[in-house]
């Protein structure tokens, strides 16, 4: 049996990792969140009961589990307390023994959520934030200004800092933004107490545990096309949500397998470019029957059909070994299936260098660029003006049970397009409704 194993979503987020996770976590006694914020949410379906998770990790529902947030996480103290009174209000455990929050994590605190707010109305060309201050935290990460779990120990010794932070926030509200808004010094305090008694009994060294155990089930947020790094910036998030981050993001060293999470089509909130996006009859199908709506906005998804160019840029850049196949259950009654296999552009559109092609995977085929990998920026991405599809036969509810028919020649076509095998396949929300492939009983070691 695998003793590691990283989740991430191998598309614009929402592919459904939450519940992949909760799946596994049947065989883990360690589940670590290490990136990302509550601007992420992870819905959760057993035995037709809905749970809404933001921060603690998808593990939480089994009672075995310790959940652990590592370093790399950006914490609403708000919005964990809420989270645990829910969590316990249902009767699920969430005590000392089973959460653990690395005091090196951040604080997302007033400041973070004004200044969100303000960055974005300032914006010409707005990203889509979800608003939830998770950028300016970790921008404060960055320029070591930040408060993290460990300044909780003792308030009185943040004094200075807490006045130097109003300050600052209040004359970059004010002289860069343009924004009315205020953040009051009684606010932040009242935000940190809060904190301090919400947090600190479940701080532990999360790198410690991890160190000390060998079955540990890592659980990204976002996507890998959102990637701070690696995604097509500047429609991304603010945090690394490839499986190498693993390390960074939780500490010690991360040497097991990648698992990444597909839906059978695309989509994905917020702006930039998006290969594939439907519109009409077709996307009111996949956002009416697929119930997409962000779990943490509500907004609603664009949708789109499964992208083999993305994917597979994904697959590579996030080092994936694997994948869980989701949501197979949306196409079902569909009279065709379409997937991607390269974009094209106008000749006249982009200037085609040596750099560029062997980034960008780009060839001239007539008057047309052809990408069989993905353009690696957002302007590139969105001159696209043409898609090549293949097209299968539609597949029934039952095909979708029995995982036979069309459904298991949708799985082959998967596997061949990324040449990685398709280890777990989803076909309802239910936690019930996910099995392990062939492929997956050896990839994970168990049946």
């Amino acid at each position: 049996m695998l003793k590691s194993l990283c989740v991430v979503g191998a598309q614009w987020g929402d592919e459904g990792k939450g519940k992949i996770v909760d799946f596994l976590t049947e065989k883990f006694s360690n589940v670590v969140r290490f990136q990302g914020g509550n601007n992420a949410g992870h819905t959760l379906v057993v035995d037709g009961k809905v749970t809404k998770l933001h921060l603690i990790p998808s593990g939480i529902l089994r009672k075995h589990a310790v959940c652990c947030i590592g370093a790399g996480v950006v914490i609403d103290p708000l919005v964990l307390k809420q989270e645990i009174e829910g969590l316990q209000a249902a009767g699920i455990s969430v005590t000392p023994d089973r959460l653990k929050i690395d005091p090196r994590a951040t604080l997302i605190l007033p400041q973070h959520r004004l200044l969100d707010a303000a960055m974005e109305s300032f914006r010409t060309n707005k990203i889509g934030t979800t608003g939830r201050g998770i950028g300016p935290a970790y921008e404060d990460r960055v320029r070591r200004a930040s408060f993290k779990v460990l300044d909780l120990d003792s308030l009185d010794k943040l004094s200075v800092r807490i006045d130097e932070c109003v300050e600052v926030t209040n004359a970059i509200l004010t002289s860069v933004y343009k924004s009315n808004e205020r953040l009051a010094k009684e606010d932040l305090i009242s935000v940190l107490r809060v904190a301090r008694e919400c947090i600190i009994p479940f701080v532990a060294d999360v790198s410690v545990l991890i160190s000390k155990s060998d079955n540990v089930l890592f659980e990204g947020a976002q996507g890998i096309l959102l990637d701070q790094t690696y995604g097509f910036s500047p429609y991304v998030t603010s945090s690394n949500t490839i499986g190498g981050s693993v390390a960074v993001g939780a500490g010690g060293r991360f040497d097991g397998k990648v698992l990444g999470v597909i839906k059978a089509y695309a989509t994905r909130v917020g702006s930039g470019a998006m290969p594939t996006e439907l519109h009409g009859e077709l996307q009111e199908h996949f956002v009416t029957v697929g119930k997409e709506f962000g779990t943490t906005t509500g907004r609603r998804r664009r949708v789109g059909w499964l992208d083999f160019v993305s994917l597979n840029y994904a697959i590579e850049i996030g080092g994936i070994d694997a994948l869980a196949l989701t949501k197979v259950d949306i196409l079902a009654g569909l009279d065709e299936i379409k997937v991607c296999t390269s974009y094209a552009c106008s000749e006249d559109k982009i200037e085609l260098s040596p750099m560029k092609e062997s980034l960008y995977g780009g060839s001239l085929v007539g008057d047309k660029v052809k990408f069989d990998k993905c353009p690696l920026d957002s302007e590139t991405l969105s001159l696209v003006e043409g898609y090549e599809y293949e097209t299968l036969a539609g597949f029934s509810s039952e095909n979708c049970t029995n995982l036979d028919g069309a459904v298991r020649d949708f799985v082959k076509l998967i596997e061949e397009k990324t040449g990685r095998p398709v280890v777990i396949v989803s076909i309802s929300p239910d936690r019930s409704g996910t099995h392990i492939t062939e492929a997956g009983k050896s990839f994970f070691g168990f049946n």
